[in-house]
């Protein structure tokens, strides 16, 4: 299975630090360069001006979810059955390969899968689908936050990347809450124990400078003053 990395080409300091450890798991991966605020496709930033004021995002979360979209978008023109989006900032657990791989055989057509915890409450539905004595599948019944680390099948990937643009939002939502529009078939699934983390909830803090996203969405509330995530 292969894993796609999102990273900018600016940052190659966040390149040098997670190509090492995606060495260490030992599967295959590839770099997929980030959309830049200055590329977001003119179709995309359209279609977030016709989102409702409070919901719109500034061209850096654009660009976010853009990069996310591409990704999709090179898993459902390929013949592979599943494969893994992360963000370049994503820590792993030393499970991750073994768990991951064990994955595939459980999962439904067309299911998505967060891979990773934020450290915050998430509702989960219930019952679970047990993948090993330890890990279980969950449905999700709201959202948490972050797309660091994820596992789409084909099928998925196509649905969500049919009518990409209807509903643009930051790319977390856009994933996995389901209290925006979501593609009809499409399941959305919550790995617990969860096998990744990005760095910023790792280290205990969502406002570190770091993290060009953060930035984006920090300056977007304060013009707002308000935000629904």
């Amino acid at each position: 299975m292969k894993i796609l990395v999102i990273n900018l080409d600016r940052r190659t300091d966040r390149w040098a630090k997670i190509k090492p450890r995606l060495e260490a798991v030992g599967m295959p991966f590839e770099r997929i360069a980030a959309t830049t605020p200055q590329t977001v496709p003119l179709e995309l930033v359209e279609a977030n001006e016709r989102m409702p004021l409070p919901l719109r995002q500034n061209r850096s979360e654009l660009a976010c979810l853009e990069s996310h979209i591409r990704a999709l978008r090179k898993i459902a023109e390929d013949t592979v059955e599943h494969a893994i989006i992360m963000e370049d900032d994503a820590v792993l657990a030393p499970s991750f390969k073994s768990v991951v791989e064990m994955l595939p055989r459980h999962l439904d057509k067309a299911s998505i899968v967060r891979l990773e915890t934020s450290r915050s409450k998430q509702k989960l539905r219930v019952p679970a689908k047990r993948v090993s004595r330890q890990f279980q599948l969950f449905g999700v019944s709201e959202m948490s936050a972050g797309s660091g680390a994820y596992i789409v099948d084909r099928a998925a990937a196509h649905l969500l990347t049919e009518n990409a643009y209807d509903h643009p939002l930051p790319a977390d939502h856009w994933l996995f809450d389901l209290q925006f529009p979501k593609p009809k078939g499409l399941a959305i699934q919550q790995l617990v124990p969860a096998i990744t983390m990005q760095e910023d909830f790792l280290n205990g803090s969502d406002d570190l400078p770091d993290s060009d996203l953060h930035r984006a969405r920090t300056e977007r509330e304060i013009h707002f003053s308000i935000y629904r995530p």
